[in-house]
């Protein structure tokens, strides 16, 4: 939003012509001002997920670049959660789509108020979301994946005023360690296939896979 105040003296009016130039000009800043408007919204829906309101999947592929090169430069470690809400096409089967989004929409608030705001938060797909702690290690990852999942596994559902809902959520987690050598892509493959671990396990539980040793160099 914007604003203009003009001040005159008492002695000073504007004529006709000054008006007309002045009307001129805020009617070209107003415009300026609802395209930027326009950018902004087109920006989110570019970048936020419409449903749940954290980061879309196209918008996370940008950040675990950038993420992923601050690592490369300092070395410092880097972790992944991808979280996976448990048997959740028997909720859109018997609740319906409605109940299903709201459910998505509560998951998503409960993920990304309880991680830290250096942290970041992204819907992957359907009912999975990916978060990326940086200057984490997968020992400290793994802990975190369990107080969220204890804490989704304990919250009440109370949504479009049906029967209370209980879910449940797997977690998988891997990290880059001290081996600046392992790529993105394995990053996030390992993080997904900790994540069908846990879903093998029986579900509403968190795997690791470890990140490799740094290997030590024989004199």
């Amino acid at each position: 939003l914007g604003q203009i105040l003009l001040l005159l003296g008492t002695e000073y009016v504007l004529d006709k012509e000054q008006a007309l130039a002045l009307d001129a000009a805020i009617r070209h800043l107003a415009l300026n001002i609802r395209n930027a408007r326009r950018f902004k919204i087109m920006q989110r829906y570019a970048e936020y997920d419409a449903l749940t309101g954290v980061h879309n999947r196209r918008h996370f592929e940008n950040r675990i670049d950038d993420e992923f090169r601050r690592f490369k430069r300092h070395g410092r470690p880097l972790s992944i959660l991808m979280a996976d809400i448990d048997h959740f096409k028997r909720i859109n089967d018997t609740r319906g789509h409605q109940t299903g989004d709201a459910a998505l929409r509560e998951v998503a608030s409960i993920l990304a108020n309880t991680i830290r705001k250096t942290d970041y938060c992204a819907r992957y797909g359907g009912e999975e979301f990916v978060i990326l702690l940086p200057y984490t290690g997968a020992r400290k990852a793994l802990a975190l994946a369990e107080r969220i999942r204890k804490i989704i596994a304990a919250h009440i559902f109370l949504v479009n005023g049906c029967d209370p809902l209980h879910l449940t959520v797997s977690f998988g987690v891997s990290g880059t360690g001290a081996d600046t050598e392992r790529s993105k892509t394995e990053l996030v493959s390992n993080a997904d296939a900790a994540l069908y671990n846990a879903k093998f396990r029986g579900r509403n539980c968190s795997a690791l896979i470890a990140p490799p040793r740094r290997k030590l160099q024989r004199k």
